[in-house]
């Protein structure tokens, strides 16, 4: 097993992490919700974030129960129901009563039964314990000040043989150039601490890192 971490880490992390190792990790913070409801419903998110791929990577099928942490706009969880179907049920799990609404008025006006919206906390997920198949971290990653708390509290929330999936960038931009995000190694090591472990990973979207873990 530790022969294949550091065969992941390896594959994964560019020449310029190495350097970017020795920069501070940043936590980002959503201060305009309004422009990131815009971001988030953007065209060109089928191109950087492939959910049709992503979601035939994780092996999504009827019936299966989902956590779309950071859900945002619904962007992956509205296109997860349809994966999942009637008989199964996805948590759009947001923190920002903004996103929350947005949410609450999606499914009231699409009618739409198998998405649930859930209030989480900077350290909770606040689901039911056993309760997902899959749970599904996508550009959210980095807004956990305390990741391991809080991926702690999603180890209860899944079902034996569950699977976490976290897809996040390694940088964003800032007026002032790129700050770091979490390196492929600390989200590795942070999940280790959760009682996670690395089971799979894919190397299919752009400027983003895919990992995928299994409860320990």
């Amino acid at each position: 097993m530790r022969l294949m971490v550091l065969a992941l880490i390896t594959m994964f992390v560019p020449s310029a992490d190495a350097e970017e190792g020795t920069q501070k990790r940043v936590v980002r913070k959503l201060r305009d919700v309004d422009h990131a409801i815009g971001e988030m419903e953007a065209p060109a998110r089928e191109q950087s974030h492939q959910p049709e791929i992503v979601m035939q990577a994780l092996g999504i099928e009827k019936g299966h129960r989902v956590a779309d942490i950071g859900a945002g706009t619904g962007y992956f969880s509205f296109r997860l129901a349809d994966k999942v179907g009637a008989e199964g049920m996805v948590y759009a799990v947001e923190i920002e009563e903004k996103l929350l609404d947005y949410l609450h008025r999606k499914t009231k006006n699409g009618d739409i039964r198998n998405v649930v919206p859930v209030k989480s906390s900077a350290t909770s997920p606040n689901l039911p314990q056993g309760s997902c198949d899959v749970a599904l971290v996508v550009d959210t990653y980095n807004y956990f000040a305390d990741p391991v708390t809080f991926m702690k509290e999603l180890k209860g929330a899944l079902k034996p043989g569950g699977i976490v999936a976290i897809i996040n960038r390694y940088r964003f931009k800032r007026s002032k150039g790129k700050v770091r995000l979490a390196l492929v190694s600390e989200v590795i090591e942070e999940m280790g601490k959760a009682g996670f472990r690395l089971k799979d990973s894919r190397d299919i979207l752009p400027e983003r890192f895919f990992l995928i873990f299994q409860r320990d």
